[in-house]
């Protein structure tokens, strides 16, 4: 690895975008709440639950509140519940820890994912996976997070792969699901987040790509997708990304990605779509899951990189993570009924938190919306 400046890390975006997007809501964090934020410094500790998965425990003491990972990261406001997943094999297959930065000699923790073999097996072959995730959120409806992001240079190896491929993933997000423990839904919806090579010639640059899926009887359909060719995969170099999800319908939906990259904001993706079923029969009930850092790709690409002498290795650090309960609408923390008057207000005035209902008017529907909201409550 060579030394890498990493980006200053904004707890709110407002950097000038590079790249022109279409116009819309306000995508920046400036109305969300910031329920948690961590550098993994000490007190942060990477525990071993089991063989399959790992948390985070303690606080970072370098930044200001909310900054601890358990009381509020997944506390009363927070998201549920945060483990990093591992699935099957052993350290010299895969690992997440916290280490001092290898970039930067004598420089802060970072969380790191390392793969080097297909250890998950699978119907369809072997697969390698590390990922963090966000699991049982409530009633969240809007969120953003950030995440200083260094893709180590053995993604360079890529490059020269004999061929292309599209599934290595960095994020996801899940609305509704059909897998796995706890409720269930026969209506699921994904994003995600890939690095993709989409020329087969070796020496094709890699590019990132976004695409929202619905899953029927464990196939997958895809709703929509873009490309980002036009911004470089940076590889070797501490990036920031940050993500908006907003769930709505085709009109009211809203996926944003940016990158900053030597002090220049990209904007990958500004989608204006669907971001839950379109068949959902309860639309607009929070997503539950998500995967703020996540690598996770074939067990082809895997043993590529093995093959000629790397790893797949991803370091994270400075995680920011933004969402709105829908519910608490003063931003106090709490539902009481000042909310309910704040609503009011913002029904008033149009705002277009107050159309509850993301059907672009306001009306009674709204208020019945938001009466379902306040009963649901808030993570």
């Amino acid at each position: 690895m060579i030394a890498s400046v990493r980006p200053s890390v904004p707890v709110i975006l407002l950097c000038s975008a590079v790249v022109a997007t279409a116009s819309g809501p306000d995508w920046t964090p400036n109305n969300l709440d910031l329920v948690f934020r961590s550098g993994f410094e000490p007190s942060s500790e990477l525990i071993n639950e089991s063989s399959s998965y790992s948390d985070i425990v303690g606080q970072d003491n370098t930044v200001g509140i909310p900054n601890n990972w358990v009381s509020d990261l997944e506390g009363p406001m927070g998201i549920g519940s945060f483990r990093i997943e591992l699935k099957e094999g052993t350290i010299a297959d895969r690992v997440a820890e916290i280490i001092p930065d290898p970039t930067q000699t004598g420089h802060a923790n970072v969380l790191r994912f390392w793969l080097q073999t297909p250890h998950e097996p699978s119907s369809s072959g072997p697969k390698g996976r590390v990922q963090a995730h966000f699991n049982q959120m409530q009633n969240v409806r809007t969120l953003y997070h950030s995440v200083s992001m260094y893709l180590d240079e053995d993604f360079a190896l890529l490059e020269s792969y004999p061929g292309t491929f599209t599934w290595l993933t960095l994020f996801e997000y899940w609305n509704d699901r059909n897998w796995g423990t706890g409720p269930t839904s026969e209506w699921p919806f994904r994003v995600t987040v890939d690095i993709q090579k989409t020329n087969a010639a070796i020496g094709s640059p890699l590019s990132f790509h976004v695409k929202g899926q619905i899953m029927t009887q464990g196939a997958t359909q895809v709703v929509w997708e873009q490309s980002a060719a036009n911004v470089p995969v940076p590889i070797g170099r501490w990036v920031t990304i940050g993500i908006y999800y907003h769930e709505g319908d085709a009109l009211s939906g809203r996926f944003v990605m940016t990158m900053i990259d030597n002090a220049q904001t990209y904007v990958l993706f500004d989608i204006h779509d669907t971001t839950q079923h379109p068949n959902d029969v309860t639309p607009n009930d929070g997503v539950p899951f998500m995967n703020p850092m996540k690598l996770y790709t074939s067990g082809t690409i895997v043993d590529y990189v093995r093959k000629k002498g790397g790893a797949l290795e991803v370091l994270w650090d400075d995680l920011h993570v933004r969402m709105r309960c829908l519910a608490d609408c003063d931003h106090s923390d709490q539902l009481d009924v000042f909310d309910y008057i704040c609503f009011g207000n913002a029904f008033a005035l149009h705002d277009q938190y107050a159309d509850c209902d993301d059907n672009g008017g306001y009306d009674i529907f709204d208020y019945i919306c938001f009466g379902n909201a306040y009963a649901a409550g808030c993570p």
